[in-house]
């Protein structure tokens, strides 16, 4: 089945953004966030229903190249790196960036002898899944982990290899 996709250009005085308009579509809770790059940098809210830009508080440590997804009411950023290119380190502890009190938390940490970037991060109901990554940085590394983090019981699984090692996935 192929849905028809209407696409509005929005225009404001510093981006435009391709909002994609459906009928299932619903504006009350719309607003994105660009998270992070290099250096400290705030995170950037976009609320689509005034259609305009404001600035939230800053990541407490350098996060860049990572793949953020949602757990109830924070953003979760897991398998990222920190520091100067190219020989970055990956971070040793999730982060979570709660947008609607503008607050960073430190979370859990990350075993040591699991620790990547640019890994797909997924959750799925109470869990997430970091499939892939590298270890070191822009340099080797490369790595075909799946791990699930459970954060109901603060725990963390090993799970079976995937067939091949994968950086983020690029949604379109």
């Amino acid at each position: 089945m192929v849905l028809k996709q209407n696409w509005t250009d929005v225009h404001n005085d510093r981006q435009t953004l391709f909002i994609e308009s459906s009928k299932r579509s619903t504006k009350h809770y719309l607003r994105w966030q660009c998270l992070a790059g290099r250096g400290l940098k705030a995170v950037d809210e976009f609320d689509l229903n005034v259609l305009t830009w404001r600035p939230l508080k800053a990541s407490p440590i350098e996060l860049h190249h990572f793949q953020p997804t949602v757990w109830q009411n924070k953003i979760v950023i897991a398998g990222t790196l920190t520091g100067d290119y190219p020989p970055e380190q990956p971070v040793e502890h999730i982060y979570y960036f709660y947008p609607n009190e503008n607050k960073w938390e430190q979370g859990p940490a990350i075993p040591p002898a699991r620790l990547r970037d640019s890994a797909v991060a997924i959750v799925k109901n109470d869990d997430l899944y970091l499939i892939g990554g590298i270890t070191n940085g822009h340099l080797d590394g490369n790595v075909n982990w799946v791990d699930r983090y459970d954060f109901i019981t603060d725990s963390w699984t090993v799970l079976n290899d995937a067939p091949h090692a994968v950086l983020m996935l690029r949604l379109r």
